[in-house]
């Protein structure tokens, strides 16, 4: 039987021991105990080698094991970089889609009302022969402007929609954070221009606003103690970042700052 390679230091010392004691003592059978130590230790010498023979690559290769254990979980954070990644674009289309989705509808609502507006104004003209001209030009009136009141006003709850979200209603920034009515009236202009005949990156956005590339949203600007995080979808203190990470401007979260 092999001796386990972590008891061969008890067993040295103890050969050692009765080799000391050996050497010590002049009787005649000294010669054959001696003997019967060359033959233990030849066994230890044996258990030795079989030992070195099964842990010496294991501890010579250990800086390669790491490697390669070392390498192996940086592609796992690698992939999971990606797959976070990835799920983050899924997401962002998903919104994009149903935002651009919102849109087209609150349009065709529109255009829905302007036809049928125009059957109804039909309508009272066909008949306008069989009841008095009095109740056919009150009609028309009443069709004609309750009809571009209600489109008046559907543009305009459609106008107030957050291009990028359309659940978020531009609410605008009050006039004492500007320092001038005058330069709202005029950015509101351009920015309303600006939806009128599409718009792109930072046009897109609200005074008060940025456009964050990654995300293709338009997020509330940075102060000195806040920020806009992605997760919540809403402003929060810069002191969450914990010691070792930074918020990014660019991923909108708090990043390890090596």
């Amino acid at each position: 039987m092999t001796t386990p390679w972590y008891h061969l230091s008890s067993i040295i010392g103890a050969q050692r021991q009765l080799i000391i004691d050996l050497s010590q003592n002049t009787d005649i059978n000294s010669l054959t105990i001696i003997n019967r130590m060359d033959a233990s230790l030849n066994d230890l010498a044996k258990a030795v080698s079989d030992a070195n023979k099964s842990i010496g690559p294991a501890l010579t290769q250990q800086d390669e094991v790491k490697r390669i254990l070392d390498r192996e979980e940086q592609r796992l954070k690698d992939r999971k970089q990606a797959l976070d990644s990835a799920d983050e674009n899924q997401k962002r289309l998903v919104d994009l889609t149903s935002n651009a989705t919102l849109r087209t509808k609150a349009m065709n609502n529109i255009y829905l009302v302007v036809v049928i507006a125009l059957l109804l104004f039909i309508g009272v003209k066909l008949i306008a022969g069989f009841i008095p001209d009095i109740l056919a030009d009150l009609l028309v009136i009443l069709i004609i402007s309750g009809t571009i009141i209600l489109v008046v006003y559907m543009y305009y709850n459609l106008m107030r929609r957050n291009n990028m979200d359309y659940n978020q209603i531009d609410l605008g920034d009050p006039a004492h954070m500007d320092g001038s009515k005058a330069s709202n009236k005029s950015e509101s202009k351009n920015l309303l221009d600006a939806r009128l005949g599409g718009c792109v990156g930072q046009g897109c956005c609200a005074v008060g606003t940025t456009y964050n590339d990654k995300y293709s949203i338009c997020v509330p600007n940075k102060t000195d103690t806040t920020a806009y995080f992605i997760d919540s979808k809403s402003m929060g203190l810069l002191s969450t970042c914990t010691s070792g990470t930074v918020y990014s401007d660019s991923e909108l979260k708090c990043v390890s700052s090596s």
